[in-house]
């Protein structure tokens, strides 16, 4: 009995020191809240990184106090959730995880398989399926994003969302104005376009994991749609090397991009075939690879206006743009500003405000005069309104429409407010001198106040206004530097006008780099050649009467009859002063082998000026066009390969409202 007690004694001793300890709280270890009964048990798998000879996931379990997961070949029998507990790799139960099987074989299908316990309960298995890579890939290790990517909605064919991205190998440089320029032997640059669902939150666009596949010929473009790549808008350009010293646009159809999520940012890998030519001669496969953050900003999104501001504009440019788009409303585009423009007009610090005023129309367009009265954001309500400002998707590009102001901050960047209520007051004052006050608010209610006291003369860029320089009168007689040509464009073979043909007149002193530009219906019986007679302008539409000529237009390009031309260089190929044709007669005549030219034209200003010249001499050349007239169409004038009026991109910039003082 007594050796009984003597062996029971310690463990009594230890039990009492065990209760002693855990009578003190700070004592008490920390552990894990067990699952709850009736907790779901469960785990997944996500792929993060393949290579050769290993995979890389991410093991997420949920109510779990064991995993456990094996990488087998996929030709083998899958394993029971009996077998990978006692067969597999124990993962953390507690936490999200990153595991890694290596010592595999390349270009080899796996699977592995994950599962999860909770005493007596256990989770469906995971499966994730992987396919390593082969020996024979040589990387092209890109490390850099040389610039911003875009994130932009509804811009597949599907209206799924396109995600724009730019990669690198880091030796390149970047320019503002062209893009990326590679510099080096061996630098690539690929470009990507990405079509996938929309994100959840655009200010925080993130690219979708998957593999996207080029679709289309690369020349004409395939559907821009989910899970598809853009070869139509050069989907990845990459320089080859300083021999090749050009660029190498559209990856041929069946080429990819894949993309995987990480921890640090995404896993992307190119497998292009280039499309040289419409062959496969000469073609090139690249496999790059990019490890990392890609940032991505959605093309709608900008910095707000936080702050109230009131200041005091010091100049304006002022455009009117007469009725078009708002039949029975004229328009005029603003920029006021409160700062001091560079030498090229752009605004480096200060206030800009865009304003988008509408008016009853002008029924004298030589005095653009702005409408006195009160200008709200309100069409239905008043005769005098503005236009509400906006963002807008304009061809992947934003855009902002109607009325709007930016603060510019040379170390703070911009900032935009879109105005969308409150109202100015415009009164004249005198002439083209007003006072105006600006009492606006955003579409975020920050308050925007300004007032101006100046002149306002506005530039005339309607798309009817006068393309003449004239003001007054003018005469030209051509001297003996000046010489005429002909095109002939016939009309054999119309059917419509048989016996009508078409002479594309052309006078010219390149001494003065001045001419004149006739477009002439004439008798088809003088075959190729030029009509006597007196022309006189032919109604519009009618190209059948002989002995007429085509009112002269400028809509981009220059179309019909115009009394002067002035070109804007010696080269004699762009025009950039235009005075067309809108009345009066043209006559020729010939004596011998020599021609004489006379006109006396009205031109298209709101006041009409009588532009005439003459011209003494033989036709330089004759071109005939005949053969063309088959294929119907009627060119514009060129001389010798289709001169474009000069002013015809400011024209463009102004009607779509992207001039401004900022960049």
């Amino acid at each position: 009995m007594k050796k009984m007690l003597r062996r029971i004694w310690p463990m009594i001793a230890v039990l009492a020191a065990m209760v002693s300890c855990n009578d003190d709280p700070a004592n008490v270890p920390e552990l894990p809240e067990p699952p709850g009964p009736t907790d779901k048990v469960s785990v997944e798998l996500l792929k993060l990184d393949v290579t050769t000879t290993s995979v890389s996931f991410r093991i997420t379990p949920a109510n779990a106090e064991r995993v456990a997961w094996v990488c087998r070949p996929a030709s083998e029998k899958a394993l029971t959730a009996e077998e990978l507990l006692a067969e597999g790799t124990q993962g953390r139960a507690d936490a999200v995880s990153e595991a890694k099987a290596e010592g595999l074989q390349p270009e080899t299908d796996y699977l592995v398989q994950a599962v999860a316990v909770a005493g007596d309960r256990t989770s469906e298995i995971a499966l994730l399926k992987v396919t390593t890579l082969g020996e024979e890939v040589e990387w092209i290790l890109l490390t850099d994003t040389p610039v911003a990517g875009a994130y932009q909605l509804e811009a597949g064919a599907d209206k799924s969302a396109r995600y724009a991205f730019t990669l690198s190998t880091g030796d390149t440089t970047t320019d503002n104005l062209d893009g990326i320029i590679a510099g080096g032997a061996g630098a690539y640059v690929f470009t990507v376009e990405l079509y996938a669902a929309a994100c959840e939150d655009p200010n925080n666009p993130r690219i979708p994991e998957g593999t996207y596949t080029f679709d289309g010929h690369p020349l004409t473009g395939g559907p821009l749609t989910e899970g598809s790549a853009n070869p139509a808008a050069s989907a990845i350009s990459y320089w080859v090397d300083a021999r090749d010293a050009e660029w190498h646009d559209y990856p041929a159809a069946g080429s990819t991009v894949t993309v995987t999520h990480t921890a640090g940012g995404y896993v992307v890998t190119l497998s292009v075939d280039e499309h040289f030519g419409r062959d496969d001669e000469g073609r090139i496969h690249l496999d790059a690879r990019y490890e990392g953050e890609i940032p991505l900003k959605w093309n709608l999104a900008y910095d707000a206006i936080t702050d109230p501001v009131t200041t005091t504009f010091t100049g304006v440019d002022a455009v009117y743009m007469g009725d078009y788009g708002t039949p029975g409303h004229d328009n005029f585009q603003m920029d006021f500003y409160d700062g001091t423009p560079d030498e090229q007009g752009n605004l480096h610090e200060g206030n800009l405000l865009r304003l988008d005023m509408y008016m009853p129309l002008i029924e004298d367009r030589t005095m653009l005069y702005l409408a006195e009265g009160t200008y709200i954001f309100d069409y239905d309500a008043s005769e005098t309104y503005l236009g509400r400002g906006a963002i807008v998707d304009f061809f992947g590009s934003p855009m902002v429409f109607g009325t709007s102001w930016r603060v510019i901050d040379p170390e703070k960047g911009q900032r935009l407010g879109l105005i969308t209520e409150g109202q100015l007051e415009v009164n004249r004052t005198g002439g083209y001198y007003y006072s105006i006050t600006f009492d606006f608010r955003t579409q975020e209610g920050v308050s925007l106040k300004g007032t101006y006291e100046g002149k306002i003369d506005p530039i005339d860029n309607a798309l009817d206004r006068p393309a003449s320089p004239f003001t007054e009168d003018f005469h030209l007689d051509y001297g003996s530097d000046a010489y005429a040509e002909l095109s002939y464009w016939g009309n054999k073979f119309d059917v419509v006008r048989p016996t009508t043909g078409t002479g594309f007149l052309y006078l010219t002193n390149p001494s003065t780099q001045e001419g004149a530009l006739f477009t002439l219906n004439m008798p088809l019986a003088d075959g190729c050649t030029l009509s006597e007679g007196t022309y006189r302008l032919a109604p519009v539409g009618d190209n059948n009467t002989d002995f007429t000529y085509r009112a002269g237009k400028v809509d981009g390009d220059a179309y019909g009859s115009f009394g002067y031309v002035h070109y804007k260089d010696e080269d004699l190929d762009v025009m950039d002063q235009l005075a067309p044709a809108r009345g009066g007669e043209i006559t020729i005549s010939k004596e011998g082998d020599e021609y004489l030219v006379e006109w006396s034209l009205t031109d298209d200003a709101y006041q009409p000026n009588t532009v005439s010249g003459s011209f003494r001499g033989k036709l330089a050349s004759i071109k005939d066009w005949s053969i063309y007239a088959a294929f119907g169409g009627e060119p514009a004038v060129y001389r010798p390969e289709g001169p474009r009026v000069a002013r015809s991109r400011e024209a463009l910039e102004r009607i779509l409202n992207v001039r401004t003082r900022y960049r």
